[in-house]
């Protein structure tokens, strides 16, 4: 559409040049300075719409560009590693009698005192956090909206019931200090980015104690064939 505009607006400076050359010997000289001036700024204004949608087009390819080093970032090393072990979590909150408990405990501040096995279970348990920490990061990035779920939503569904789960957890168990200011509590709640970015990206309708992806056995997402695709 925006070709077309442009392009009937060249077509129209183009012959408003050819009229005022053909009639100019019987044009008064300030009615022939006239058409001339509209040409010109036909002209300037074809210009300027020419370079707006260069730019428009530039940004497009700039967001696209940036939504899709996100999910670079996501499926690196680091951040594999990370769902890896969150993964490992998510299986035994699932699945293990007494886990949820144990681990909600081991990670209160109170309880930090712990022997190797609690630590180990604790930092599986930060990788967690750590995830979500980048899914609320993500949840800002409304204007790469298009790209996030063209990327498979960056298997947010994977992980949505459980991180709903683990948010809801800690948020009970925060200490409702009196003082705070305003909009303090409910900004730094766990559950506060989960459904900003559960909005952002249109699943806020879906229940959330329900999984999304139904498996037959337990899995993890199939991390390696997407990192060799996009590479």
């Amino acid at each position: 559409m925006k070709k077309i505009l442009l392009t009937v607006v060249i077509v129209f400076v183009l012959s408003l040049g050819i009229l005022a050359f053909s009639f100019h010997s019987v044009l008064d000289e300030d009615v022939w300075l006239k058409v001339i001036q509209v040409s010109i700024t036909a002209s300037g204004f074809a210009g300027a719409l020419h370079s707006l949608n260069i730019a428009i087009d530039r940004a497009k390819r700039n967001k696209s560009v940036e939504g899709v080093s996100l999910f670079e970032k996501f499926i690196d090393d680091s951040m594999t590693d990370v769902r890896k072990t969150a993964w490992r979590v998510k299986l035994k909150w699932d699945n293990e009698t007494g886990y949820k408990e144990r681990i909600l405990m081991l990670y209160s501040v109170e309880n930090r005192q712990n022997n190797e096995e609690e630590k180990k279970e604790l930092y599986e348990f930060l990788n967690v956090i750590q995830l979500m920490a980048f899914y609320d990061m993500l949840s800002l990035h409304e204007q790469h909206k298009k790209e996030i779920v063209r990327l498979k939503y960056f298997y947010f569904d994977w992980w949505r019931k459980f991180l709903y789960d683990v948010a809801n957890e800690l948020d009970n168990r925060r200490v409702n200090v009196s003082g705070f200011p305003k909009g303090y509590l409910e900004n730094t709640k766990y559950t506060t980015s989960i459904e900003r970015l559960d909005r952002m990206l249109g699943l806020h309708t879906f229940p959330k104690n329900k999984e999304m992806i139904i498996h037959k056995k337990p899995m993890a997402p199939e991390e390696g064939s997407v990192s060799k695709k996009i590479q």
